[in-house]
């Protein structure tokens, strides 16, 4: 990557904490990943396996939809077109549908001294109509939306919640949540704040209204690999995932 990409990048995370200070003010809740942010190192770099053609028509459409007009708009003007894509899951026995509505760009994290804690902060595409299924991680997330419109559900019966341009979700460590997206694509800027080791759980609801779950773990090469058998969730996984 150019080392004009990475000062671009440099400047837009200055942006995205100035914004969150700026919101903080009124949510608490956004100081964690204020201090998150403020610890990464911009550092774009390629993806080793191919992005769907798709995805560079999908960033462009939410970034001509993108409504604001402010300094942490301009800088991902000037990032989005530039930053290296991913797929964010690769794996052969997830639905394609899934993995190819998902794109990433992490272009800037920090891992701990001890490596048990670390932050990832970057750009996610959702392609049109996708349905990213239900799912907990031992990590905190924020999605600040910038183009399209998001809808959230926390809990396996939550209500849903729609997060328009501008606004943002926050979902805390091992919340069970779904996304849903609607005719456009969209474009949010997030942080991870977690665990970089612990199992992701995918839910899948049963024809009797029980639940169960499989764990993937992020990989070296960049794939997920499922690390366990799926399970029926527990009495207490399911009160932690509500918290």
């Amino acid at each position: 990557m150019t080392d004009n990409l990475t000062k671009e990048c440099s400047h837009l995370i200055e942006a995205f904490i100035d914004e969150l200070w700026q919101r903080a003010k009124t949510d608490p809740d956004l100081l964690p990943f204020i201090e998150g942010a403020a610890c990464v190192t911009a550092a774009p770099t390629e993806s080793p396996h191919p992005i769907p053609e798709k995805a560079s028509a999908w960033l462009a459409r939410a970034l001509d939809n993108m409504p604001g007009k402010s300094r942490l708009h301009d800088l991902m003007r000037l990032v989005a077109p530039n930053a290296p894509l991913w797929p964010v899951f690769v794996n052969d026995e997830i639905d394609p549908a899934l993995t190819e509505s998902v794109i990433e760009s992490e272009f800037a994290h920090w891992i701990s001294e001890t490596g048990d804690r670390s932050v990832a902060l970057g750009l996610a595409i959702f392609g049109p109509d996708a349905d990213y299924l239900p799912h907990t991680h031992d990590s905190l997330e924020i999605y600040f939306n910038l183009s399209g419109e998001l809808t959230i559900q926390h809990g396996v019966d939550g209500e849903p919640f729609r997060v328009s341009p501008s606004d943002y979700s926050i979902t805390p460590v091992n919340r069970v949540h779904s996304l849903r997206t609607g005719p456009e694509p969209v474009l949010v800027l997030y942080i991870w704040v977690g665990n970089p080791v612990a199992e992701n759980w995918w839910w899948e609801a049963d024809e009797d209204g029980s639940w169960k779950r499989t764990p993937y773990r992020w990989s070296e090469d960049d794939t997920w690999t499922q690390t366990g058998p799926t399970e029926w969730v527990s009495k207490e996984a399911m009160e932690e995932a509500h918290r």
